[in-house]
């Protein structure tokens, strides 16, 4: 049996869309993806297909305006997301050159020189922002002309991909990116401050802080696999992990790849020493009384676990209160539709809303929990929409 292969970008769109008959013009959204860690973004197919599929065949729900009900009829979706940089899994942690590799060569914000291992090269946080920074620039342009609007972006991250969606959008302000325009964010699973103070950070961050250890523990994994057949290792990630096997499959690719292991602890390692104070201003949380001479800020949720290794209740407890306004009464995860509005306090509409997942749904969610989280980013995706075409 031939090993599988999988794609380091999922880009789903309706190919039909420049034939259709429709005298009405319609509204066009990319919805952009970010990985957490590991990066790979087959991991998420599940969830990007199912929430394609909400998004494109399923009706509108119900709106507070009519207006704003017809205009969600005439909208068209375009989802796209790549994996991180080094979880290439497939061509041993190289690829062709693209044009976004060419961009990020000439960004001051990228590491220039990526930190060679024995393993090859490995990419830190700031290389991921600036990765997806460019690969967002670069899908936003395509089929665009001159004079064309700017592409309507809805940033989705899981993760340290909330972190990178939350700096994706501070670079495209300051730069006043003119292609496009971000216009709300779906944060599943937040690691945006404090990431060392949780119960895996405090683990993981001394041990992965000493000197060689992420090139040592990388090289350990990859010589004591390197002689077990393929798909006899994702049995055994199945079993003793309890990964379903369509993710199993995906971990074994990466775990038996040149450097994704690496990649993992490097990163992780990264993410612990940087991912720490709230770092971001008013045009990216929004404001009371925002400037009328900046675009406003993007609509976002934060969507939490109930119990996440990767986020101290303290950490999420502090942001909800300084950042947010919490919507409760949303009971489980794609039920609910539209409870808990008005528990919402008056005055903070501005503020990004913040909720707590009330069905269980773990940190690692892609590996169960893909289709009602997918059902929940639907919602918000809608609530997004609402406001920003109501904005017309």
């Amino acid at each position: 049996m031939p090993r599988p292969t999988f794609a380091s970008s999922i880009h789903l769109y309706d190919q039909d869309s420049s034939s259709s008959n429709s005298s009405q013009p319609r509204t066009k959204y990319l919805i952009f993806f970010i990985t957490g860690n590991p990066g790979l973004i087959e991991y998420y197919r599940p969830f990007l297909t199912h929430l394609y599929s909400l998004l494109s065949f399923s009706p509108s729900p119900s709106s507070s305006s009519s207006a704003s009900k017809t205009d969600q009829k005439n909208v068209e979706f375009e989802i796209y997301g790549r994996s991180l940089r080094g979880f290439e899994i497939d061509d041993g942690g190289t690829k062709k050159k693209s044009k976004t590799d060419e961009n990020e060569n000439e960004d001051a914000h990228v590491e220039k020189n990526p930190q060679p291992t024995l393993l090859g090269d490995f990419y830190g946080l700031r290389a991921q922002i600036t990765h997806i920074s460019n690969s967002l620039r670069e899908v936003a342009a395509r089929g665009k002309k001159e004079g064309d609007k700017p592409t309507k972006v809805i940033l989705i991250g899981h993760s340290v991909g909330t972190y990178i969606a939350l700096e994706v959008v501070r670079l495209a302000r300051e730069r006043r990116e003119e292609g496009l325009r971000v216009v709300g964010g779906v944060m599943l699973f937040p690691t945006v401050v404090d990431l060392g103070r949780s119960s895996n950070g405090r683990f993981f961050k001394p041990l992965l802080s000493f000197p060689g250890i992420p090139l040592f523990l990388a090289l350990l994994i990859r010589i004591s696999t390197f002689l077990i057949p393929f798909f006899f290792f994702a049995r055994c990630v199945t079993f003793f992990a309890d990964v379903p096997p369509p993710s199993a499959l995906i971990t074994a690719a990466l775990i038996k790849s040149k450097m994704g292991f690496c990649e993992v602890l490097y990163l992780a390692r990264d993410e612990l020493s940087q991912m720490c104070e709230d770092k971001w201003d008013e045009g990216i949380w929004g404001a009371a009384t925002p400037s009328p001479s900046t675009p406003p800020a993007p609509k976002l949720f934060f969507y939490f676990g109930k119990t996440d290794a990767w986020v101290a209740d303290e950490t999420r407890d502090a942001l909800f209160a300084s950042r947010g306004r919490v919507r409760a009464g949303f009971g489980g995860v794609g039920g609910g539709k539209g409870e808990g509005k008005e528990k919402e306090k008056e005055g903070d509409e501005w503020k990004p809303v913040m909720m707590i997942d009330e069905i269980g749904a773990p940190h690692d969610f892609v590996l169960r929990h893909s289709i009602p989280i997918a059902e929940k980013s639907a919602e918000f995706i809608r609530e997004i929409l609402e406001v920003d075409l109501g904005r017309k």
